[in-house]
């Protein structure tokens, strides 16, 4: 039996636009140790995403891991990201994996406006000019 029970099972999602502030700016996965000992550490796929704490003691009823993106979010450019955070309990000496979604849009371009042509027009007879 593994003991450590991590919600939520589903993906974590950070959205944000190239070189902006990504929302929201931190989520957790929380913990529950269901058997008293295990211990824990979380690893990483990706140099994007930071977790804290990484390592330590679980007891019952545990801190959540906070996950958040870091600076180097900055660098990326537009599209999705993917990341793997490994939760690992030494004790039962299981692995549980869990995603983290990043996505990223690009900035708008923004065009100027092409002057208009100077277009001459003939010109009109003045009828009281006679």
């Amino acid at each position: 039996m593994n003991g450590l029970e991590i919600t939520p099972c589903s993906a974590l999602l950070f959205t944000g636009s190239v070189g902006g502030t990504v929302n929201p700016a931190m989520l957790a996965f929380t913990l529950t140790n269901r058997v008293g000992f295990p211990v824990r550490t979380v690893g990483q796929d990706v140099a994007w995403l930071s977790a804290s704490p990484t390592f330590g003691f679980l007891v019952a009823g545990g801190p959540a891991v906070s996950v958040a993106p870091n600076l180097l979010t900055n660098n990326l450019p537009a599209g999705t990201y993917n990341a793997t955070l490994f939760f690992t309990n030494l004790t039962a000496q299981t692995v549980q994996r869990h995603q983290v979604t990043l996505g990223l849009a690009g900035l708008p371009v923004i065009t100027p406006n092409r002057p208009m042509k100077s277009r001459t027009f003939p010109a009109r007879a003045n009828p009281s000019a006679n």
